[in-house]
Parts: C-alpha cells; sequence; structure tokens
C-alpha cells in the first residue's frame, strides 16, 4: 500500500463540497478514485467512502457511484463477500455474481446471474463465461464479446488465484479462436501481465500460429521470453516484430535494454 487509511482519511475532504444533489457527492468522489486507482490504496478508500456510504438522502445515480467503489475495494482486497453484499445492494448483479466467481463460488455466481440472462439478455457474457469455467460451453460468444471481455476475465481469475477455473477458460482457445482469432493474444498477454509466464508462453504461440503477420503478438512474446531470461529468442521476437511494423515503439525500446547474447553478436 502507498499510504496508510489515516493519511487518506487527512488528504481527503471530511464533507462533500458542495449539499444536494448539485454534484457534491461526485466532486467527493474524485479524491477517494485517486487513492484507489492511482495510489492502490483499497483500506484508505474504503475509510473515506465511509463519510457517504452512510449518508441518507442521495440520488440514485449518487448511491450507485459510492457503492460501485465500496464494491470494487473490497474486490481488490479479495473480500468477495462484502463485494458482493455492496453490489447486490446497487443491485448490480452481474458484479456480485462476479465477485462471487472469482471467489471460486460457482453456484453462487450461478444464483446472481440466471435472473439476469434468463430476464434481460439470454445472450449475456456472463452465459459464455459459465460455460467456459465450468467447462460446459453451450453457447458460443460474439467475435466482439471476445475482444471486449475475455482478457480481462483471464487476468481476474490468474490474479484471484483461481487456477482451476482458469485452465478450464483457457482450453477453450482452439474454440475461440475460430471465433476470433486473436483469443489466444489475448489470454496470453493477460497471463503474461498475470506474471503466468509458461501458460501465456504456450498461448502466445498459439497466437503467433494463428495471427503469423500480427506484430503485436511477437511484441509480447518477446516480452515472455524476457521474462523467462530467455534473451536470444526475445530478441529474435522482437526483430520479427519490428521487421512487420518498423515503428512498433514498444518493441524498439524494449530491445535497446536486452543485452545482445554472444551467439547474435557473432552472427550465428
Amino acid at each position: 500500500m502507498s499510504s496508510s487509511a489515516s493519511d487518506a482519511e487527512t488528504s481527503l475532504p471530511k464533507e462533500p463540497l458542495a449539499r444536494g444533489h448539485h454534484g457534491g457527492v461526485f466532486e467527493g468522489l474524485i479524491p477517494i478514485r485517486t487513492v484507489l486507482f492511482q495510489q492502490g490504496d483499497a483500506r484508505g478508500a474504503l475509510q473515506a467512502l465511509k463519510t457517504y456510504q452512510f449518508k441518507r438522502g442521495l440520488a440514485a445515480n449518487e448511491r450507485r457511484a459510492v457503492m460501485e467503489l465500496v464494491g470494487l475495494s473490497y474486490r481488490i482486497l479479495h473480500e468477495w463477500e462484502a463485494a458482493q453484499q455492496a453490489f447486490g445492494e446497487i443491485p448490480d448483479p452481474f458484479q456480485a455474481g462476479y465477485c462471487a466467481l472469482l471467489s471460486g463460488n460457482v453456484a453462487t455466481a450461478i444464483r446472481w446471474w440466471q435472473p439476469l440472462i434468463q430476464k434481460i439478455n439470454p445472450n449475456h457474457w456472463a452465459l459464455s463465461l459459465l460455460g467456459m469455467v465450468t467447462g460446459q460451453l453451450q453457447r458460443w460468444p460474439s467475435m466482439l464479446q471476445i475482444r471486449n471481455y475475455l482478457e480481462q476475465d483471464v487476468y481476474a481469475l490468474a490474479e484471484a488465484g483461481q487456477g482451476a477455473l482458469l485452465d478450464n477458460v483457457l482450453a477453450c482457445a482452439p474454440i475461440l479462436l475460430q471465433i476470433n482469432p486473436e483469443a489466444p493474444k489475448l489470454m496470453g498477454r493477460s497471463l503474461l501481465y498475470a506474471r503466468h509466464f509458461s501458460k501465456a508462453l504456450e498461448l502466445l504461440l498459439l497466437g503467433q500460429r494463428t495471427l503469423p503477420q500480427d506484430s503485436e503478438v511477437y511484441f509480447h512474446l518477446g516480452q515472455c521470453y524476457s521474462a523467462l531470461n530467455d534473451t536470444l529468442q526475445a530478441r529474435r521476437c522482437l526483430h520479427q516484430c519490428l521487421m512487420i511494423n518498423p515503428d512498433y515503439k514498444p518493441a524498439q525500446w524494449l530491445l535497446e535494454t536486452l543485452p545482445v547474447p554472444l551467439v547474435e553478436a557473432s552472427g550465428l
């Protein structure tokens, strides 16, 4: 944590900047968002949110904004029950069920999501996600759903330590790439940033075979090989990235930081 709860209390306003429904609550939440998202101090954010969490007379949109931050703070802390309660109060059944899923409680996630799927949107991403984590995919997601949701879900499951559920999702890669060829790359990138390097490499290599002219997948392979201390392969992937796209700045910067192996320096 970059700051303590007491530090957050002294640096944040004790009362809204204005009363009533004239932006005071939303203005007061701005520094709390800074504490949560920039400073990474979820405990400090929760302490500061008490100013609004137990305040009466908030408009519905104000109450939602407050409880979303409460729920996100508990989610960052992996306090899943409290996060579900906060999101349920909004109510936001998708986020509540998502926290249940990240806790490993699939049955509770289903209870939160069933009305959402059955009454509101039978094509909701939640249905595809449940199918993947349980290994019983019965409905294929759309190309855009994979693009918009898959990457963050892989990272969230990895970060939450839900290895079994994560492996079930990763096993769907050969199916998902038939809908969106970028799926293995998206999954591999999430695993890379979650520091699951061996699994990331496997998915990124599948992504490279699927989209051999995609400069981005070679960049992420370079990152992954670098993290695995395979400098020679990292540099080869970064060179391939730059052959496809000479203006790929992140690849240029990473390449400059890596030592030149003796094999490459000798031209072998």
